[in-house]
């Protein structure tokens, strides 16, 4: 055994002189006397680290859990009930997240191609979907209003000015009560398209309105159909890397907890609607930045009365409490790369 280490170490070292480490590896048993002995030469010759991997060791390894599967894999020894039961002890979780993350990888990749297919698409709905912070009667939220801007792509706005891809859309909706009826309320809904600096405003859709009658309302999903050729954009990849702002008047803020912006069946942003919103521009800049655009956070800021002009009957502005961006060149963007959307099927409860 000795005279085998010196050979190997005495080859080695003539293949490269610079050696840092040397592994030597025996099916005889090696005394602690024996060990201390042959790193004392290998040292000497000039060997940084010096391992000696003896018969006894090599036997604890492969008795030991960790070593189980080298011994059924290469030494083709099987293990008896009592080894399964400890190595699946000790690997059985970990061999389970393996396979679950593989098939999650897979699943995720598979989605993606799918999503990118479909974005290819023309589309043909759009509109949000409402989650309440809790169940609201029709009669709470009545004269209530929401709007989403999805901006242009700012990256090519100074070229494409003035061409109709170039517009803003503007999805909104207003709730009114029925007199008559305390649990009915009606939802107005809205699709505008206006130049960048707020002009030349066109209706696409107006006053499509919806009736519910439910004295516990948690969610509602409010969409403008047939808009296929009609809108700024024409797919989903169309909307990569444009800017969204969302403002809520303020008698939805202690009511509604989410705004998901739905354009055709995927759900392109969900926007975080919290009574405890950040209250200074700092804070919201923070807070994107941490959470990204798939989840953004309200900023809470009174709307500009320019906006009276993009809403019907507007009288009271200062009402408005302004959510997820500060502005067209501050507002969070799509964007595509860093997220995939979810498919609003996922969230449908079927009977």
């Amino acid at each position: 055994m000795k005279k085998k280490f010196a050979d190997d170490i005495d080859a080695a070292l003539a293949v490269n002189p610079d050696l840092y480490g040397f592994v030597f590896f025996t099916n005889v048993d090696v005394t602690p006397a024996d060990e201390a002995e042959l790193k004392k030469r290998g040292l000497g010759l000039g060997v940084s680290h010096i391992e000696i991997v003896g018969r006894e060791n090599m036997r604890l390894y492969l008795d030991s859990p960790t070593g189980l599967s080298t011994r059924y894999q290469f030494l083709n020894i099987t293990m008896s009930d009592e080894e399964q039961k400890v190595f699946f002890q000790t690997y059985g979780a970990k061999l389970e997240n393996v396979i679950l993350n593989r098939f999650g990888y897979i699943e995720s990749r598979l989605e993606r191609i799918e999503f990118l297919q479909d974005s290819t698409h023309p589309i043909d709905r759009i509109g949000m979907v409402l989650i309440f912070s809790r169940p609201v009667s029709a009669r709470e939220i009545a004269d209530a209003a929401i709007r989403l801007n999805i901006y242009v792509d700012l990256r090519h706005w100074s070229k494409d000015y003035g061409k109709d891809h170039a517009r803003m859309l503007w999805v909104a909706t207003k709730t009114r009560a029925d007199p008559q009826r305390p649990n009915f309320v009606a939802f107005d809904n809205y699709l505008w398209t206006t130049t960048f600096d707020g002009g030349d405003l066109a209706t696409i859709d107006c006053a499509h309105p919806e009736w519910r009658e439910d004295p516990k309302l948690e969610s509602i999903d409010l969409f403008s159909y047939h808009v296929r050729g009609r809108l700024p954009f024409t797919g989903l990849l169309d909307l990569d890397r444009r800017g969204v702002t969302a403002e809520i008047t303020k008698n939805l803020l202690d009511k509604l907890a989410n705004i998901w912006l739905v354009v055709g069946d995927y759900i392109v942003c969900k926007i975080d609607v919290s009574p405890d919103t950040p209250t200074t521009e700092e804070e919201f800049i923070t807070v994107v930045e941490k959470t990204g655009m798939a989840h953004i956070n309200a900023f809470r800021q009174v709307a500009s009365v320019r906006l009276k002009e993009l809403w019907p009957n507007e009288d009271q502005p200062q009402n408005w409490v302004k959510l997820a961006g500060d502005g067209h060149w501050r507002s969070p963007e799509i964007n595509f790369e860093s997220y995939r959307p979810e498919r609003l099927e996922k969230y449908l409860i079927t009977d």
